[in-house]
């Protein structure tokens, strides 16, 4: 994991790099993970995460993801199963304005 968020001292929010996905996990409980994000390999769908580094999650959930090797950032509302690109163009890098390196 590179990078991990917490919410209201009750979850903790972990970027898994190497996994493809961000998963939530209860502070009281922190045997059981819930994938909230990403997951089953990597990619650039919506759907998808390719090397997820920082996270943050705000007071009503959503989750912003810093997607490394698809140079974006996706949100992610709570209970969703597809994120949306807010910055950057999924998997296109470049050093104009609007793409990531």
């Amino acid at each position: 994991s590179y990078a991990m968020s917490v919410l209201n001292e009750t979850y903790i929010y972990v970027s898994e790099y190497g996994n493809h996905r961000v998963t939530k996990w209860t502070i009281s409980n922190n045997n059981v993970g819930q994938l909230v994000a990403g997951g089953a390999g990597a990619g650039s769908t919506p759907e998808k995460l390719n090397g997820p580094w920082g996270i943050y999650v705000d007071q009503n959930q959503i989750l912003y993801v810093a997607d490394r090797l698809n140079h974006r950032v996706q949100q992610w509302i709570s209970g969703s199963a597809v994120g949306n690109t807010v910055a950057g163009q999924s998997a296109v890098l470049g050093a104009l304005s609007y793409q990531f390196n």
